[in-house]
């Protein structure tokens, strides 16, 4: 194993990593914004003394808010270690050929997006929980480059936030199909 493979196999390991705390703090964003609380934040403490509705439901809030506190605090933590791998991403992505960075690049749509494909199915199972009715639709409205990419563009985007992938992820489908 020569230098590059090792710089290839850590850059990787630290691309995974990426993937998998920015899929974790999409995933919060999204229940926060849906008013969900996820299985691992719920806290299932119970009043054990006899008390009257009113007090039942302020410790449900007080549970509730103490959730929303915890999902706050992992954000910020998700936050926190995603600044400080995007930092040693980029020492190692530097030192990479264009056919290397190629490479990483295909390697890191198709984990990203089996990230967030475990995650959107959390979700989707969490909102039908509570309620089997309602169908999850939120929209944006977001400008991308007219350039004949438009459509791998848009994936690029709604996968990691910027329209930088879309030549990556059109070679990631086209292989695929």
């Amino acid at each position: 194993m020569d230098y590059t493979d090792v710089d290839t196999f850590s850059l990787k390991r630290l691309m995974d990593k990426q993937a998998r705390y920015s899929s974790h703090l999409e995933f919060l964003d999204t229940c926060t914004h849906m008013n969900i609380i996820p299985k691992g934040f719920q806290l299932k403490w119970k009043l054990q003394l006899e008390a009257g509705d009113e007090d039942f439901e302020k410790c449900r809030k007080i549970k509730i808010d103490a959730a929303n506190q915890l999902m706050g605090v992992t954000r910020d933590v998700c936050l926190k270690k995603l600044n400080e791998l995007e930092g040693e991403i980029n020492h190692f992505y530097s030192m990479l050929d264009s056919n290397e960075k190629k490479s990483i690049d295909i390697w890191y749509v198709e984990r990203t997006l089996e990230n967030k494909l475990r995650k959107l199915e959390k979700v989707q199972q969490l909102k039908s929980k509570i309620n089997k009715d309602e169908d999850i639709r939120i929209y944006k409205i977001i400008s991308i480059a007219k350039d004949g990419n438009c459509f791998y563009r848009c994936l690029s985007y709604f996968l990691y936030g910027s329209q930088m992938y879309h030549e990556s992820l059109r070679e990631v489908l086209t292989q695929y199909m």
